[in-house]
């Protein structure tokens, strides 16, 4: 055998077996990508419910000042000319306290408005309280899967590393003995 004849084949298994390696690497290098991949798209899931529902709510909230506007605006004209109309008639019946039920009547619509928008407040707490309790349960979990499939994979990868060293040293072992069997038979010829 020429030289450049016997080179090529080892250039060409060599090639092969790095290729078994650096193919376990880039299996695991993707895999692990995907998961990584696949949990940040978990836990950017539960940062846009939350941006949509705040998103919902600022839009009601709006839509209800709108609706609200007209009316309370409304609401003031035709209490500013019952109350210029009636404010003898009241006087003389209910004597000072007629501004003050008036008032009252007001007041209690302020307060119901406002309790109201205090249990939306609490809500809306109670709600992103769950999302970020659901969005740590997610990222631990994530944790504990990255972890074990880190573990995995770096498994795999020194598994075809070992296979492949150990197909190297049986190879070589084999070239060892054919040659030292040829040393070995060519000195018998010699004696």
């Amino acid at each position: 055998m020429a030289l450049g004849e016997d080179e090529e084949p080892k250039v060409a298994v060599e090639e092969e077996e790095q290729r078994k390696s650096h193919k376990q690497i880039e299996e695991s290098r993707q895999r692990l990508a995907k998961l990584l991949f696949d949990g940040t798209q978990m836990v950017t899931n539960i940062q846009v419910a939350a941006d949509l529902r705040e998103t919902q709510r600022r839009a009601e909230e709006a839509e209800l000042k709108l609706q609200s506007h007209p009316s309370v605006w409304i609401f003031n004209l035709s209490l500013s000319r019952t109350w210029s109309a009636s404010v003898p008639v009241w006087r003389m019946r209910l004597g000072a306290l007629a501004p003050f039920s008036v008032q009252g009547q007001t007041h209690g619509t302020v307060v119901a408005e406002l309790k109201n928008k205090d249990e939306q407040y609490v809500q809306a707490i109670k709600k992103q309280s769950d999302d970020i309790h659901l969005l740590l349960e997610r990222m631990e979990e994530q944790i504990r899967l990255l972890l074990k499939t880190y573990r995995h994979n770096l498994l795999q990868i020194e598994k075809a590393f070992e296979l492949e060293r150990q197909e190297l040293l049986d190879k070589n072992r084999k070239k060892w003995e054919e040659g030292i069997q040829a040393h070995n038979t060519q000195e018998v010829r010699s004696v």
